[in-house]
């Protein structure tokens, strides 16, 4: 079956695949596409590219067709936003682009300020890439899931120790006590919308 598989990958005319893509072909669950992408990625199998973006080893594709296929349509020019700071124009990120790759990074890094980082921009309502969402998960369901997943493993001691020397005491007990019971009610909400 697994061999089968790998030779619908080998054989595919895409230059690219998504976690989606890879989830699709080896019709497997969403909790273990990483693994799967991971372990091709040992065997030499494929490279990965990207956060959510891998190729095949041996796949003669152009330099131009792999950052379009990283950087749709354009990175640079979608998600750069020129804004004055005490008068002087500087470029930064779009908030929405910044927001999404904030929380992309805790479901690869899974520290303790990557949670509280998530919680407060769910909490917030700040703006999110669908676009980004899409393509690393497929919809904002699927996002919330995963990070529920992480919430649900998080471990208390070491969330503490990551976040505990940036935030005051209240937050701190707050963390110790609330934090994953609230983060929980907050994604259960967001997944309801």
């Amino acid at each position: 079956m697994i061999k089968n598989n790998i030779s619908k990958l080998l054989s595919s005319d895409s230059p690219s695949f998504t976690l989606s893509s890879i989830q699709t072909i080896f019709n497997i669950t969403r909790e273990s596409v990483r693994t799967t992408a991971s372990r091709l990625v040992k065997r030499a199998i494929l490279i990965r590219l990207h956060r959510y973006l891998y190729t095949l080893v041996n796949r003669g594709c152009s330099l131009f067709s792999l950052a379009n296929a990283v950087f749709q349509p354009s990175v640079i020019s979608l998600e750069i936003t020129v804004l004055t700071l005490r008068g002087v124009p500087a470029l930064t990120l779009n908030p929405s682009f910044m927001m999404t790759e904030k929380l992309l990074t805790l479901v690869e890094r899974q520290a303790g300020r990557d949670l509280f980082d998530a919680w407060f921009i769910l909490k917030n309502g700040y703006p999110l890439g669908e676009a980004m969402i899409q393509k690393a998960y497929g919809d904002r369901t699927n996002l919330y899931k995963t990070i529920l997943n992480i919430i649900e493993k998080a471990d208390t001691k070491k969330r503490l120790r990551d976040t505990g020397k940036f935030l005051e005491m209240d937050y701190r007990n707050w963390i110790r006590t609330a934090f994953l019971s609230d983060f929980k009610r907050l994604i259960g909400l967001l997944s309801q919308d």
